[in-house]
């Protein structure tokens, strides 16, 4: 990605070719007038959804792609996918107004390198990109603070997951219950369990996903949509 090349006798930073992607165009203008400050990233173009970035993506293979999570109908990770099929080479950094699991999960699964949120600086991307460009994986710490690194795992990029992803099936069964509001004497005869099983089922859920009352996680289905999953 960055890489030095010979000119002459002296030796110069080759630019990491970047590409934005997002439907706000105040956000498109600021940060590509931000990033053509630094000289060692050029951005190659800019688009509006992911169907223009996949044109572009194709005409310049920008080393890096910097896409927001806040387009509309999931389309960045399906135009992403898209991307990294024709250039798997690409590095891509994600930008997302506020820090989803199931967003973040999306994002891994496709091989995000980067993952940030509306809290960070526009220097936090210039170094997200820096990073991802050497080959690094940089989350915010807003996203950091919802990931869990499995066990025996060396790489970060491979050996992350969301703490949602961390339920199990059944733990995600009855989180979506919770969500409806349902008390566990509600929900045990559905599954087909007793009261203390749902209980413990809870308690570990609250556990995984870093909650610590039952308020706080129905506004977690709510915020992540999970009811309607």
């Amino acid at each position: 990605m960055v890489a030095r090349a010979a000119v002459g006798k002296d030796w110069a930073v080759s630019r990491t070719k970047v590409l934005l992607i997002d439907e706000h165009a105040l956000m498109r203008t600021l940060l590509h007038d931000y990033l053509q400050q630094d000289p060692t990233i050029e951005v190659i173009g800019t688009a509006v959804d992911g169907d223009e970035g996949i044109q572009l993506a194709l005409e310049h293979t920008p080393d890096v792609v910097v896409i927001s999570v806040d387009l509309p109908d999931h389309e960045p990770f399906k135009q992403v996918r898209r991307i990294a099929g024709v250039l798997p080479e690409v590095r891509l950094v994600f930008l997302a107004s506020r820090s989803l699991d199931r967003n973040i999960d999306e994002a891994l699964s496709i091989g995000a390198r980067g993952f940030l949120t509306a809290a960070d600086s526009p220097a936090a991307v210039t170094t997200a990109i820096r990073g991802v460009a050497r080959g690094e994986v940089v989350f915010s710490d807003e996203v950091r603070s919802r990931l869990v690194l499995k066990p025996c795992i060396a790489r970060p990029a491979t050996g992350v997951q969301s703490r949602l992803s961390t339920l199990s099936r059944r733990e995600f069964e009855v989180l979506q219950h919770l969500g409806r509001g349902m008390s566990a004497q509600q929900i045990a005869p559905l599954l087909q369990v007793g009261n203390r099983t749902v209980e413990k089922h809870a308690q570990h859920i609250m556990h995984k996903l870093d909650i610590h009352d039952r308020v706080e996680l129905v506004r977690y289905t709510i915020r992540e949509q999970i009811c309607s999953l």
